[in-house]
């Protein structure tokens, strides 16, 4: 059977396995290894594994909901942001230190699917929007660390 897959699609790994970060020493962090496991070996018969998942704040820095076991579980990590003007943009997560890399690919989905948002006009837009976002972002952030 895993011979005829080629994609499997997980929408949120962190939402499914939530209740083994509760139990993780009471079993779940068993849970977590097998079901890496199985995802590896799947992986590695030749069917790519996309999960989502999301970040949580654990120490000041952005960290995987699942914790350190899916650090090194997962092989390449992308941030995708929607921005307020029905654009978004993709950001590679630095496999080694687990920081945001600063190049942003920017699309947009329209009922054609995805496209890259290419025209000058569409990106100087898309790229305002995500710098108001990000100064908003930090006032946020600033306004939690003082509490």
């Amino acid at each position: 059977v895993i011979q005829n897959l080629v994609l499997i699609a997980i929408d949120s790994i962190g939402a499914a396995l939530a209740f083994t970060a509760w139990g993780y020493f009471e079993g779940g962090r068993k849970v977590q290894d097998e079901i890496i496991a199985m995802l590896h070996y799947i992986a590695h018969r030749g069917c790519a594994i996309v999960t989502t998942n999301h970040f949580v704040y654990w120490r000041g820095e952005p960290s995987p909901s699942l914790g350190k076991r899916w650090i090194k579980a997962v092989d390449f990590r992308y941030l995708l942001c929607k921005l307020s003007d029905s654009n978004y943009y993709m950001q590679l997560i630095s496999p080694s230190d687990h920081k945001i890399i600063d190049n942003k690919a920017f699309y947009k989905i329209s009922n054609k699917g995805i496209d890259s948002v290419t025209d000058e006009l569409d990106m100087v837009q898309t790229q305002y929007t995500e710098a108001v976002i990000t100064q908003n972002w930090n006032t946020i952030q600033q306004i939690y660390a003082i509490e």
